[in-house]
């Protein structure tokens, strides 16, 4: 049982091997190819790739900001939640508090911070 286990080990260790192997020859002969390609380019058509790939990485860097702008009001929407649960909360029927901690606006747009402060 244990030669079948160290057998199948070794034939899983062969396989990654060889797979990683075969990974690095055809990244290999891709990128020979593009160089080819590349070299058989026109100056003219180098330019105009050049200015495709340009406008896409300019397209990129727009959504990357778009995505972490996103992500820091999301955060930013998920701290005052949490300080609105701790805001004093009127009931309804009664008018009564359910908590007594009062939350600030702040404004210290000069130090660039906007926010809610708990006092």
């Amino acid at each position: 049982e244990s030669a079948t286990c160290r057998l199948t080990l070794e034939c899983t260790g062969e396989r990654h091997v060889l797979r990683k192997e075969v990974e690095r020859q055809t990244r290999k002969q891709v990128e020979a190819s593009i160089r080819r390609k590349w070299r058989q380019l026109t100056g003219a058509s180098r330019a105009e790739w050049k200015r495709k790939a340009d406008a896409l990485k300019h397209r990129w860097e727009q959504y990357d900001n778009t995505v972490r702008a996103a992500a820091d009001i999301a955060a930013e929407l998920l701290e005052i939640l949490d300080v609105v649960k701790l805001q004093p909360q009127v009931t309804r029927s009664s008018g009564a508090t359910r908590h007594s901690k009062p939350c600030d606006a702040v404004d210290d747009s000069r130090n660039g911070v906007v926010g809610i402060s708990s006092v």
